[in-house]
């Protein structure tokens, strides 16, 4: 039942996550908007990125992630066919870097 609980736990991480980065190629937002968003989730995070590697800031940083995520979800009418070659390479590099990154994670949690 905790690996199932887990397990339901990361499928909404890296769907939450997925929609974020996807925010930001891809959505209509506000310079300012982004700027936030990006400043407060580098400034939240660098500690941990200094000190470990560990999913507990992941607590901090998803409400912020959550408001990219919803203004994706809410402005979703993007045409992929008109997005250009190098936004999709882009998100497509930044959505697979995610998911290895998930992986080592799960690699590295299995092992130990």
């Amino acid at each position: 039942l905790a690996f199932a609980v887990i397990a339901i736990d990361g499928i909404f991480y890296m769907l939450l996550m997925g929609l974020f980065i996807l925010s930001f190629l891809l959505s209509k937002q506000s310079l300012s908007m982004l700027n936030f968003q990006l400043s407060t989730i580098f400034l939240i995070s660098l500690p941990y990125f200094f000190s470990f590697s560990h999913p507990t800031y992941h607590f901090s940083i998803l409400p912020i992630a959550a408001i990219g995520a919803g203004i994706f979800w809410e402005n979703k009418h993007f045409s992929w066919a008109k997005t250009s070659f190098l936004i999709k390479v882009i998100v497509a590099f930044l959505l697979l870097f995610f998911v290895f990154i998930q992986i080592e994670w799960l690699y590295f949690w299995i092992n130990q």
